[in-house]
């Protein structure tokens, strides 16, 4: 049986650690296991848990019970991971899944949403490459990824004072899905909610071991003990060191008996035993476990933020208790509206991350905007806590689509950050990017562009040019010069930005590739299709060597190829690789679907190139049926097929099939497509030469209410 293995920062115990339980794609492993260590180790002192063969497949009841016990799943998302099949998308997500175990996705690649949400749905992944202003960094949002599902020593340490008093709960390993189901059955009496019941995941004998178990049931108030026929197998470390330390100490024993087992066994091998409670007797397990439970309870009611939200936390990580999201939610959600800020805080990153709740950007935002109103009144504006929630906030209305509002909140922030921390602080110019991007999305890229360029000279300064946080400030100006249309302007820097990457991050780094391809798409602009054809060669194959032939930017990589040699005049070539193209995209989404119908339609406009129009006209009649059928006829794809079709009867001579096109767009009137109305008004004035029918077409073309293209 395949065995997990474990790995902790410096190589110490797992003892009382989160445990995280790492799993991947086989082909991914060597790509991110180390460094996805390296990223959490710098934020969580945790213990992570992975199988080196990524093939072998997770069997037994004990390795089923070890994942039960994980607090996070963590899987780093790859093309290969959404469209292969392998054990850890079909069989170990699955089991996350089943059993309510928080899974955190790392997107590792770009351009591959559309497989992930088919996998995923709607559950929020980080980034690991994404250099999104409107969202934290990858470090910031792991580290709050990680501060909301896992929990540091000293918190636990914070939790386990919380709690009325602790027992002791001893059992097999393989009994533990029965300790579960009893830890349950006690806590679901009100008054023993705030007791603790203390079980050691980590059974490794030795003489330091068993000194930890004395003390520990020390303790403890009394020791349940789980009954069932495992208990008697020889050996087993309760029989030989729990049950004589409890019985040395003198603490009470309530044995429950949760699966029938031999009595004269159980009597033989442990020395005077109380009679088991059978968890099926409901009158005696209320006497004999609750009651005397119940003695060991405060008669203090909730009302302590503090201690609402420790517990609560417990509940969500299954610290000294099982695991109960709901009971989690519902006690942390109580201190947060009694203004406890680390509620509110963990509140408005559950919600923003779907962590252990369901997502909702809108809650994100209220619990944003508390924690900020809360700041700004007990600590004041210019306080370093009420800065970072002001910046948060803006981020939280960015999530919803607000960018007019985080606008206003990121500028107010950054003036803020200036008069408190300077211009080159870090933190300022983080917000002075948000700045920038707000901007930009509002439509004013001109002021988009200036603050980007302000941002990228404010980081030199302040870093250095090849610092890892200044190549993407320095992308994204080359970005909004192309937005603005100014090409020219913007490849010199995009030449930089592509050097300084291939230097700093390599040439194989995501960011590198992708400034690559934003340095061969201005060649392209600006006319010089043979440095672009060049370019767009090595990103091709780049993207080959690091990504595979079929991910998605490695496609959007041949078509712009594709694209570069038809600039260049080479249209058979541009035919050859839209050919090659079309088929992983129709087998790895299907024909319906709009990227494939969108690479059909290329496709025959590729053979239309060649001269080809027997093959265009199927193609593009093939893309139409499509494109009706899945989108509806009045979609503005549908009609771009059916002008490039109505065009392709043109320069195929077919002026009788031309002429039924135009005949349906003329008896159509709700078809408002500016481009194909204009289409069908050149075919009636050259070809029909119908007045009549021309001059029709140009009124609606006319009509003051015609949508733009």
């Amino acid at each position: 049986m395949t065995e997990l293995r474990f790995r902790t920062g410096g190589g110490t115990s797992p003892k009382d650690k989160p445990k995280v339980y790492f799993t991947c794609h086989p082909a991914d492993y060597d790509r991110f296991f180390d460094k996805i260590c390296e990223d959490i180790f710098k934020t969580c002192d945790c213990a992570i848990f992975y199988t080196e063969d990524m093939t072998a497949r997770l069997d037994g009841e004990t390795l089923e019970l070890d994942l039960c016990s994980m607090n996070l799943f963590v899987i780093p998302v790859t093309c290969r991971l959404l469209t292969e099949p392998n054990r850890a998308m079909d069989e170990d997500c699955a089991f996350a899944e089943k059993n309510h175990i928080p899974v955190l996705p790392l997107m590792a690649e770009n351009s591959i949403d559309e497989f992930y949400v088919r996998r995923f749905g709607e559950r929020q992944y980080i980034s690991v490459y994404d250099h999104d202003p409107t969202k934290r960094s990858y470090p910031e949002q792991l580290a709050g990824c990680l501060r909301s599902v896992l929990t540091s020593k000293e918190t636990v340490a914070r939790i386990r004072k919380a709690f009325d008093a602790r027992i002791f709960l001893s059992y097999r390993k393989t009994d533990r899905r029965s300790a579960n189901e009893l830890m349950r059955m006690i806590h679901a009496h009100p008054g023993l909610e705030k007791l603790a019941i203390w079980y050691d995941e980590f059974l490794t004998p030795g003489e330091s071991f068993r000194e930890n178990i004395r003390s520990t049931i020390s303790s403890c108030c009394l020791m349940l003990l789980l009954v069932t026929p495992r208990l008697l197998e020889k050996p087993n470390f309760i029989m030989d060191e729990e049950y004589p330390a409890a019985k040395s100490c003198g603490k009470p024993v309530l044995p429950v008996l949760m699966e029938p087992t031999d009595p004269d066994g159980l009597r033989e091998c442990y020395k005077d035993i109380p009679e088991p409670v059978s968890v099926l007797d409901e009158t005696e397990f209320d006497a004999r476990i609750i009651r005397p439970l119940l003695q060991y309870a405060s008669d203090e009611p909730f009302g302590d933020p503090e201690r609402d939200c420790l517990i609560g936390l417990a509940y969500l990580d299954g610290i000294d208790v099982e695991i109960d999201k709901e009971r989690g939610v519902r006690l942390i959600t109580a201190a947060a509206e009694a203004e406890l800020p680390e509620a509110m805080e963990r509140l408005r990153d559950m919600y923003a991350e779907g962590i252990s709740v369901e997502l909702s950007y809108a809650d994100a935002v209220k619990w944003a905007q508390r924690l900020l109103d809360h700041y700004y009144y007990t600590l004041g504006e210019t306080d370093e806590k009420t800065l970072a929630a002001l910046d948060d906030l803006a981020l939280a209305y960015a999530a919803v689509g607000d960018y007019k509002t985080m606008m206003e909140l990121a500028l107010r922030c950054y003036q803020l950050r200036i008069d408190v921390l300077g211009k080159k602080h870090p933190d300022t110019l983080k917000t002075l990017n948000k700045v920038a991007f707000a901007f930009g999305a509002l439509g004013d890229h001109q002021r988009s562009l200036e603050l980007h360029h302000e941002c990228y000279r404010l980081l030199c300064e302040a870093l250095g040019e090849k610092h890892p946080d200044t190549l993407p400030s320095l992308h994204h100006m080359v970005l909004a010069y192309r937005q603005l249309g100014e090409y020219q302007k913007a490849l010199t820097p995009a030449i930089m930005c592509f050097q300084l990457s291939s230097e700093v991050l390599g040439v194989k780094h995501p960011h590198t590739l992708n400034c690559l391809n934003t340095l061969a798409s201005i060649y392209g602009l600006i006319g010089d299709y043979q440095m672009e054809l060049v370019l767009t060669d090595k990103a091709y194959r780049l993207s080959c060597e690091i990504l595979g032939e079929n991910h998605p930017d490695t496609l959007t990589s041949l078509l712009d190829l594709a694209l570069a040699y038809s600039h260049i005049g080479n249209r058979r070539k541009s035919l050859e690789l839209n050919l090659k193209c079309y088929q992983p995209l129709y087998e790895i989404l299907g024909e319906k679907h709009p990227k494939t119908m969108s690479m059909l339609n290329n496709l025959a406009m590729a053979y239309g190139a060649v001269g080809d129009y027997r093959e265009q006209v199927d193609l593009l009649t093939e893309c139409y049926d499509l494109r009706c059928e899945v989108l509806g006829e009045y979609h503005p794809n549908t009609l771009c097929s059916l002008r490039n079709l109505l065009e392709a009867y043109v320069s195929a001579g077919d002026v009788s099939s031309a002429r039924e096109i135009c005949e349906y767009v003329r008896l159509h009137a709700q078809i408002t497509d500016r481009r194909l109305l204009s289409s069908v008004y050149c075919f009636y004035k050259t070809t029909d030469k119908d007045r009549n029918k021309a001059q029709e077409i140009k009124r609606r073309l006319d009509a003051p209410d015609l949508p733009a293209d």
